[in-house]
């Protein structure tokens, strides 16, 4: 029996997610989505998909095991956000837990994108960041146009993507050249304090923000694991989050072009229809 180990990422101190491809023999195959609790030594199957096709199975002989994947996942509280991608249909899969084993699971859809094989499976990634009730996600997807920045509404289960105005007609937008990659050695999880010291007055000094009142850094975002495999930011696209007189403000920084990127942006809800093809309005 081969078991390929598709995912992996540490939760918390004790929790780890892992995403299995088990092939048996007989050529029956099964996904399998496994939480452990390396204190306890236990585990507890949350998904478990059997005999999937893709739609392409010449092209699927080739790495049919990669065509059902986990592209991120993060814990908030007693819930697992986790984003899987199925040969091009995208979707947020959450088990909100209300015991050591008893769980409810629930899935969002995000985008369904046709895609013809020829490339091989999508390959991809997410990360996560929660502003209070809210929980963003970027998800980058290897050969498959869609937006990328999106918000998770924690109450209501909505999902809508982030629209800058720059990206619309007419656009709007302020860009502020810094003389060096502010960002390039900084771990942003832990240098809080550094961010806002930057974050703070370059939004005071803007005129969209010239009578600002009050200043809360709330987090981030990145859209590349540049940093996390490299320890250093080359190319990485960030995303502030903070609170500007009580509302929330999404600041983009390049480090490629060392600047800042200022514009307001729009949260517009996905409207999901399951008949067509490959929607995401």
């Amino acid at each position: 029996m081969a078991n390929e180990v598709l995912y992996t990422t540490t939760l918390n101190d004790t929790l780890r997610l892992e995403q299995h491809f088990i092939e048996q023999p007989g050529k029956q195959l099964s996904w399998q989505t496994i939480l452990y609790n390396t204190k306890k030594n236990d585990s507890l199957i949350l998904e478990n998909i059997r005999d999937y096709r893709p739609p392409f199975p010449d092209d699927a002989a080739k790495d049919r095991g990669h065509y059902l994947k986990i592209c991120g996942a993060v814990l908030y509280d007693q819930t697992i956000y986790a984003i899987y991608q199925n040969y091009g249909y995208i979707s947020l899969k959450y088990y909100r837990f209300s015991g050591p084993r008893e769980f409810r699971k629930n899935e969002t859809p995000i985008n369904r994108v046709v895609t013809t094989g020829i490339w091989g499976p999508p390959k991809g990634f997410a990360t996560f960041s929660r502003v209070n009730d809210q929980l963003f996600f970027y998800l980058g997807l290897s050969h498959i146009v869609m937006p990328n920045l999106f918000s998770f509404d924690m109450k209501t289960g909505q999902i809508s993507k982030i629209i800058f105005s720059d990206k619309m007609s007419p656009g709007e937008l302020h860009v502020l050249s810094t003389r060096e990659n502010l960002f390039e050695k900084t771990n942003l999880t832990s240098e809080t304090d550094f961010i806002a010291d930057h974050l703070r007055p370059m939004l005071r000094n803007n005129i969209e923000f010239t009578n600002v009142l009050s200043f809360t850094y709330l987090g981030f975002l990145e859209d590349t694991k540049e940093f996390a495999q490299q320890r250093l930011r080359y190319v990485s696209k960030i995303y502030f989050f903070s609170s500007v007189d009580q509302k929330l403000q999404i600041t983009r920084y390049s480090s490629y072009h060392k600047e800042w990127l200022i514009a307001p942006f729009v949260e517009e809800p996905l409207i999901f229809d399951p008949a067509h093809t490959g929607i995401l309005k």
